[in-house]
């Protein structure tokens, strides 16, 4: 199986035109442009986690950024893409450096 950007992975249906667009809304995720391409995802598809920062997952907006984050590394699309990117890897910190302000 190749890349899967997060809502393939978790198969939410809240990317534009997905099942769930309409009633739950489009996830920011998957029309962050500005994170396009990062570990070869669409958008932030494959980088979630950098917007957990700005309270922009609904599964965690409400809880404080260390709790946010924690709930992010643990996630099983975060350890997948930690596992294929290896050493190529991009953690907030690292996403931060390379493109600024979120």
């Amino acid at each position: 199986m190749g890349k899967l950007n997060c809502w393939e992975f978790k198969e939410c249906g809240r990317e534009p035109g997905g099942c769930q667009a309409e009633a739950s809304g489009v996830c920011r995720t998957a029309t962050a442009k500005g994170l396009n391409g990062i570990h070869d995802g669409q958008n932030a598809g494959r980088c979630c986690w950098a917007l957990a920062i700005k309270g922009f997952c609904a599964a965690n907006c409400k809880a404080p950024l260390g709790e946010r984050l924690k709930i992010c590394v643990e996630c099983p699309f975060h350890k997948r893409v930690r596992r294929e990117e290896g050493a190529h890897f991009l953690c907030v910190r690292d996403l931060l450096e390379v493109h600024g302000p979120l």
